[in-house]
């Protein structure tokens, strides 16, 4: 008998003796073993792969989102200004931000309201 190791590293049995080189049946049910083992590891890093460009997915959505609020501050916190309270306090207030906008914010959609009110600021501006 000899033993082998195939190219992708598993180990195959091949008898050899007066009549020829040949694969029992033993051999081969355990070929067959190793090619499903194979086949799991590659199912397996198939969905290790599909996960991590699905949080590669999601992370660049989120940057993309951290980016346009890393903006939108820029622009608010240059329209900020402090005043003394006289007691060792201030108070902030804003100056030229847009004096109107269209609408008013519904319940519990003041965020994207403000958002959208800044973004429409920022191009404005430009």
């Amino acid at each position: 008998m000899v033993t082998r190791y195939n190219a992708h590293g598993y180990m195959t049995a091949i008898r050899q003796d007066d009549f020829g080189t040949y694969v029992t049946h033993a051999d081969y049910k355990a070929l067959e073993d190793s090619w499903r083992e194979y086949a799991a590891d590659v199912d397996a890093l198939r969905k290790l792969a599909n996960d991590r460009y699905n949080e590669i997915e999601r992370l660049t959505a989120e940057l993309a989102e951290c980016r346009k609020d890393a903006l939108r501050w820029k622009f608010v916190r240059e329209k900020l200004y402090l005043s003394g309270n006289g007691d060792g306090t201030c108070s902030m207030g804003a100056v030229n931000l847009p004096e109107r906008n269209d609408g008013w914010p519904e319940v519990g959609k003041q965020r994207e309201y403000l958002d959208n009110a800044i973004d429409n600021a920022i191009a404005r501006s430009k």
